[in-house]
């Protein structure tokens, strides 16, 4: 055994053995390139998807940013017209507040003419401009005429309430309540 070929045969016989001893390594299944190409398949549909997902969001945007505009100057519009028909009330008001005054004086200034020319003719002795109770006919009565409005009246109802609810002005309803009040004085 001291020749070179015995270890050399040996040698082999040795590495024979022992590559049937040792388990095969397994190859993939695919080949390194075919992995390479899926990958990068991959990659580029997650990019197209990345794209299509920032499209749709910046249309979002874009549609929120108009939607945004357009409700703020629907908005604007609104406040306006608000601070002008605000403005209108309040001069519609100071006009039917004026109104009412002057109708209120008229009012006042024909019963203080009534009353004087009633004061005038109870100094003379002469007969009252109103007719007696008795001569009066029945539907000249204001008490007669408006017999719904008084009794809205004496149950408590405001002039406001009688007025709409009769189709009525407050200053009508006013001055109706003023001469029924002024006819049953006289009619005592």
């Amino acid at each position: 055994m001291d020749q070179p070929w015995h270890y050399l045969v040996l040698l082999g016989a040795f590495v024979i053995v022992l590559s049937f001893a040792m388990p095969k390594r397994s190859r993939p299944s695919a080949p390194v390139g075919d992995m390479e190409l899926a990958l990068e398949q991959f990659m580029q549909s997650i990019e197209e998807e990345n794209k299509e997902l920032a499209n749709i969001v910046g249309a979002a945007q874009r549609e929120q940013k108009e939607a945004l505009s357009s409700s703020e100057q629907r908005i604007a519009a609104l406040e306006k017209r608000s601070e002008e028909l605000q403005r209108r009330y309040v001069e519609l008001e100071q006009q039917l507040g004026e109104q009412i005054k002057l109708h209120q004086a008229e009012v006042a200034a024909k019963l203080s003419e009534l009353g004087s020319r009633q004061q005038v003719h109870a100094d003379t002795g002469a007969a009252s401009p109103l007719p007696a109770e008795e001569e009066m006919p029945v539907s000249d009565r204001i008490s007669d005429r408006y017999a719904d409005l008084l009794a809205m009246h004496h149950q408590g109802k405001s002039m406001e309430y009688i007025a709409k609810k009769l189709g009525l002005n407050k200053g009508e309803v006013q001055l109706i309540v003023q001469l029924s009040a002024q006819e049953e004085r006289h009619r005592a």
